[in-house]
C-alpha cells in the first residue's frame, strides 16, 4: 500500500506532499508481494517494507537503496525468531548483500539471518556490507538493528566475516551467533561502524578473531563470549585488531593459541570485564590481553590463563585502576613482559592479587608500577602490599570492603591512589557495595557502575543549523539508558514558526503531540544513534524551526531526562 505523507513543517509551509511507498510482504498472498527481494525491486528511497513472520529463502541485495526493511515488530524477540531469511543459494553469495552505497537512512530490523555460505574469496556469509572487490571497498552505512545472525559462515582461502563483513553503519542489539569463517572475524569482520548492546558468542574462526576482527569503531555494551579460534598458531579468540574505543564489555570464556580475550586492540579499553580466557597453545601467551598497546582503564581482568601472561602478556598500557587477579600461567599469572625497547608498561592504581605464580614476569625492567597494590611487594612510589580486602557486591566479586557500606574493616585501597576519582573521570563510578560514588583521592582497583538510578536520555540534532532552499536536511536521533530497564513513551517532533507542532509516529508525521514509539522497554546499557530518521530537500519556506526530543512516562507528558531541543533556521 502507499501511505502518501504530509510531511511536517514543509506540509505546512509549502504544500509540498512527500509519497513514501510501505509494502507488505507475506507468504500467505495476503500482502503485497510475497517475496522480499521483489519489494526491495519496486522500492525507491525513503520506503518501507514490513515483513510478515515465516521463513523466506531468499538472497537478498539492497542494490543500493535507503530503504528500511523490517519485521513487524523488531523489538518483539518472538517476532524475531520467527521472521528468517535464510540463504536459498548458500554457494553463491552472502544471505543480505548491500551494495556499499546505502547512506545511515538505510536499515534492516527484526531478522533472523541464517545458513548463508560463501566460498572461495566471497566474504561476510550472513551480512555483506560492500566488501574488498566492491569499487573503493564500500562499505554501506545502513543500520543493522535487533537481528539474530546465526548459523553462517564464510570458507575459502579469504573466508572472512561468518556472520557479517564489510559494514559501515551502526549495529546495534543483535545476537551474533554459530557463525564460522575459515580465516577471519568468525562473527564480525572488517565492520567500522559502532556496534552496541550486542550478544556475540559461540563464533569461530581460523586463524584470527573467533568473535571480531579488525573491526575499528566503537564497540560497546556488548557480551563477547565463547568465541574461538580454531587453527594452531591461531590469534585473539574474542577479539582481534579492533582499534576503537571498546567500553563496558563483557569478554568471557573466549579462546585461542594466543590472545584467549583480546589480542593487538590499540585503543582505549575501559570499564570492561576479562574473564575465563586462555591462550590454549603450548606457548600460548595472553589469557586474557596480549599485545595490546593502548589504555586499558578501569577493567577487571580476572581468572584467565596461559602459558605466559595469563592476565595480560606485553601489553603497554597505561594499565590503570584495574583489579587483576585469579589468573594462571607458567609464569607471569598477573603480566608477563616481553622484550621489546619501545614497549614500557606502565601500572596505576591497580590491585594485583592472588595471580599464579606471581604478579609480573618477563622483562620486569620495562615495568614502572605506582600507587598500586601488589601481591608479594613491588617498588615504586605509592605502592602496597596489604590484601585488598575484596568483597562481593550487586554486579561482582571485586569491590573493596569498606566499613561505610557494612564490612567489618576498610580495604587498604580506599583513598590510596594517585590524583582524585573527578579529574580521573571515575566520580560517577564505584568500588563500594553500597554504590556509593567514589570521590576525593581515588580508590585503587577496578570501578563498577554505580547501583543506577539515573534516567535514560535522548538527544536530537539537525546536520546544520542554517539552510538555504535546496539544501539537505537530515534529522539524527540518539538515545542511551544508564540506567536499569525502564518502560518510556518517546517523542520526536519538529516546532514550526507559528508553534504547531508535527510529531513522528508509526505512521508517519502527523500535526499535534503523539508518540514516536509508545511504551517501549529501554534495557539498562542501551545506546542507539546517532542515527539518521528523517532527510528531505529544504522548499522556500523561511523561518525558525526546532527540532526536538524526550522521554516520558508511559501515558503521560511527564518528563524522563531533559528534553532534547536543536533549532535551526531557513534562510530566503
Amino acid at each position: 500500500m502507499r501511505l502518501c505523507i504530509i510531511v511536517s513543517f514543509l506540509a505546512c509551509l509549502s504544500g509540498l506532499v512527500v509519497c513514501a511507498a510501505e509494502y507488505d510482504v507475506n507468504q500467505d498472498g495476503t500482502g503485497d508481494f510475497a517475496v522480499i527481494q521483489d519489494a526491495i525491486d519496486a522500492a525507491v528511497h525513503g520506503d518501507v517494507i514490513v515483513v510478515h513472520p515465516g521463513t523466506y529463502c531468499e538472497n537478498i541485495h539492497f542494490r543500493g537503496k535507503n530503504i528500511t526493511l523490517r519485521s513487524l515488530d523488531p523489538e518483539n524477540e518472538d517476532i524475531v525468531a520467527s521472521t528468517v531469511i535464510e540463504a536459498l543459494d548458500r554457494r553463491r553469495r552472502s544471505v543480505v548483500t548491500f551494495d556499499g552505497t546505502e547512506d545511515e537512512t538505510c536499515l534492516l530490523s527484526g531478522f533472523t539471518i541464517t545458513n548463508g555460505q560463501t566460498f572461495g574469496f566471497a566474504q561476510g556469509g550472513g551480512i555483506l556490507g560492500g566488501g574488498p572487490w566492491s569499487d573503493e571497498h564500500l562499505r554501506t552505512l545502513a543500520g543493522i538493528r535487533n537481528c539474530t545472525i546465526k548459523g553462517n559462515s564464510a570458507t575459502g582461502p579469504y573466508g572472512g566475516g561468518g556472520g557479517l563483513s564489510w559494514c559501515g553503519g551502526p549495529i546495534s542489539s543483535c545476537t551474533i551467533t554459530g557463525n564460522s569463517a575459515e580465516n577471519w572475524g568468525g562473527g564480525v569482520y572488517q565492520c567500522s561502524g559502532t556496534i552496541a548492546d550486542c550478544m556475540i558468542s559461540d563464533n569461530s574462526a581460523g586463524w584470527r578473531g573467533g568473535g571480531l576482527c579488525n573491526c575499528y569503531g566503537t564497540i560497546s555494551n556488548c557480551i563477547i563470549s565463547q568465541n574461538a579460534v580454531t587453527h594452531e598458531y591461531g590469534h585473539g579468540g574474542g577479539l582481534a585488531g579492533c582499534s576503537g574505543e571498546i567500553s563496558n564489555c563483557t569478554i568471557t570464556d573466549n579462546w585461542a593459541d594466543d590472545g584467549g580475550g583480546l589480542l593487538y586492540c590499540h585503543g582505549l579499553i575501559s570499564n570492561c570485564t576479562i574473564s575465563h580466557n586462555s591462550a590454549t597453545g603450548e606457548h600460548g601467551e595472553g589469557g586474557g590481553f596480549s599485545w595490546c598497546q593502548g589504555t586499558i582503564s578501569s577493567c577487571a581482568i580476572t581468572d584467565n590463563s596461559a602459558w605466559l601472561g595469563g592476565g595480560l602478556f606485553s601489553c603497554c598500557g597505561p594499565i590503570a585502576n584495574c583489579t587483576i587477579t585469579g589468573n594462571e600461567a607458567s609464569s607471569g599469572g598477573g603480566i608477563y613482559l616481553g622484550y621489546f625497547i619501545d614497549w614500557h608498561c606502565v601500572v596505576l592504581n591497580s590491585v594485583m592479587w592472588g595471580d599464579t605464580p606471581d604478579e609480573i614476569a618477563g622483562y620486569t625492567a620495562l615495568a614502572t608500577v605506582t600507587y598500586s597494590d601488589v601481591d608479594g611487594g613491588w617498588t615504586g612510589t605509592g605502592n602496597i602490599s596489604n590484601d585488598p580486602l575484596l568483597v562481593s557486591g550487586p554486579l561482582g566479586d571485586y569491590y573493596l570492603s569498606c566499613t561505610a557500606a557494612g564490612q567489618e574493616a576498610d580495604s587498604p585501597c580506599i583513598d590510596a591512589g594517585s590524583g582524585t576519582a573527578e579529574s580521573l573521570g571515575l566520580d560517577k563510578l564505584t568500588t563500594r557495595t553500597d554504590s556509593a560514588a567514589d570521590s576525593g583521592i581515588v580508590d585503587m582497583g577496578y570501578h563498577y557502575p554505580l547501583a543506577l538510578d539515573q534516567n535514560p536520555q535522548i538527544n536530537c540534532s539537525i546536520n546544520a543549523s542554517e539552510f538555504t532552499p535546496g539544501d539537505e536536511l537530515v534529522g539524527f536521533v540518539e538515545a542511551h539508558n544508564p540506567g536499569p530497564d525502564i518502560s518510556v513513551d518517546a517523542y520526536v517532533a519538529f516546532i514550526l514558526p507559528d508553534g504547531a507542532i508535527f510529531s513522528f509516529t508509526g505512521g508517519g508525521l502527523v500535526l499535534g503531540i503523539y508518540p514516536w514509539i509508545a511504551e517501549v522497554i529501554l534495557p539498562g546499557g542501551f545506546e542507539f544513534g546517532p542515527s539518521g530518521v528523517f532527510r528531505t530537500t529544504v522548499p522556500e519556506s523561511p523561518g525558525d524551526y526546532a527540532f526536538a526530543a524526550v522521554f516520558t512516562v508511559p501515558g503521560s507528558f511527564e518528563f524522563i531526562g531533559d528534553p532534547s531541543l536543536f533549532s535551526f533556521v531557513i534562510t530566503d
